[in-house]
């Protein structure tokens, strides 16, 4: 048996400040992903240059701008590995991340999905965002339900699908909800494998009232499929 296949796949829209960082903690992973495949969402910033420099080690794709559900699809859709594992480009991951979660997927008992855990930290333009959470959760590592922490095998997606891309914010939970529905089991490395970079132009905080409808739609969602799941059961025998 050889070393995994593991594809890292990096959606990026306008990351140039950051992209580079994220770039090189794939790199230097000390199980190094087969394949590292930037997903250009139509940046009009310097981030195709960027990832052009490491061209030794990046395959860049451009697409038209259609949201990051839509690069992480065609990012799948290049793959060759055999576990997907996402990074946004403004984070960045622990140096072990793919060795100590492929580890823990050949573990008895084995999970279907490995996750970890997170830290946040703050840039200089937010910074005293940082001083007033002081001790409070965003401050503190956190089991991370957040696809840039997960490694996945190829399978899961086979019967899971690709992300939803009537979703602008909130995929990733929508796809980790549908995985949960269709009974993959999810269970930590229980360590710091990723850093969260937070800054005035995060998603999640530019977008905050489409966060919100998303938030309504996954639960909405959610309550729909269940509901088709009951009435396609077979009736129990009541006799």
């Amino acid at each position: 048996m050889g070393e995994p296949r593991i594809s890292c796949i990096i959606p990026c829209f306008n990351a140039a400040p950051f992209l580079a960082e994220a770039i090189e903690s794939a790199v230097n992973q000390t199980l190094r992903p087969e394949e590292i495949i930037v997903v250009d969402d139509g940046s009009t910033d310097d981030s195709a240059n960027i990832a052009k420099r490491y061209s030794d080690a990046v395959r860049y794709q451009l697409q038209d701008h259609g949201g990051t559900a839509s690069a992480r699809n065609l990012g799948l859709q290049l793959a060759r590995g055999d576990y997907i594992a996402y990074l946004d480009a403004d984070d960045l991951w622990h140096p072990e991340k793919s060795e100590r979660q492929i580890a823990h997927l050949k573990s008895e008992p084995a999970p279907d999905i490995a996750n970890c855990w997170a830290q946040n930290f703050w840039m200089e333009d937010i910074a005293g965002e940082e001083n007033d959470v002081g001790n409070w959760a965003l401050a503190q590592p956190q089991r991370a339900f957040l696809i840039q922490a997960w490694m996945i095998p190829r399978f899961v997606f086979d019967r899971v699908g690709m992300f939803n891309t009537s979703f602008t914010i909130g995929s990733e939970h929508e796809w980790m909800m549908r995985s949960n529905e269709a009974g993959f089991e999810v269970t930590p490395v229980p360590d710091i494998l990723l850093y969260r970079r937070l800054h005035r132009n995060n998603t999640t905080r530019r977008e905050v009232d489409e966060g919100k409808d998303a938030m309504f739609r996954l639960i909405e969602g959610h309550r729909a499929r269940l509901s088709g799941k009951r009435k396609s059961s077979p009736a129990t025998d009541q006799s």
